[in-house]
């Protein structure tokens, strides 16, 4: 989250402050698909939030302009919107954790409803246990 902070041209930060919001309505749209169990739905977003993320990540690397030409109101109304940029971005980062493990507890539900085989998990860099199902084993009775 430290790159937006030295973003600067107020075209970025606009085009940054868009997709960020667009993002976070696909995020809203997928918890629905999960929620559906709509996996063609999830598909069809994962597809729409590829090329949104990537662009976002442009945005967030760019390299500061330079602001000595603008004038005390214009940098401070930067500082704000970058703000906004920054907080929105916190925001869509847990809506992402969130989604991610909504969509692995339904795959985990559904597995075990099946009788597929389930691993005892390992935990990520987060310490959030991530199990694994074997898709093609059913459990022997």
């Amino acid at each position: 989250m430290l790159a937006w902070q030295s973003l600067d041209d107020p075209h970025a930060l606009e085009e940054a402050l868009e997709g960020i919001t667009t993002l976070s309505q696909l995020l809203e749209d997928e918890r629905r698909a999960v929620a559906a169990l709509d996996p063609a739905g999830l598909h069809a977003l994962a597809a729409q939030k590829g090329p949104l993320i990537e662009r976002l990540r442009a945005l967030a690397h760019l390299s500061p302009i330079n602001l000595q030409v603008a004038t005390t109101v214009e940098r401070e109304a930067q500082r704000q919107r970058r703000e906004q940029v920054r907080l929105a971005a916190v925001s869509l980062l847990a809506q992402a954790e969130a989604n991610a493990a909504l969509l692995g507890d339904a795959i985990h539900a559904i597995s075990a409803a099946l009788g597929y085989e389930q691993d005892d998990g390992v935990y990520d860099a987060r310490a959030r246990v991530q199990r694994r199902s074997r898709a093609f084993a059913r459990k022997r009775a």
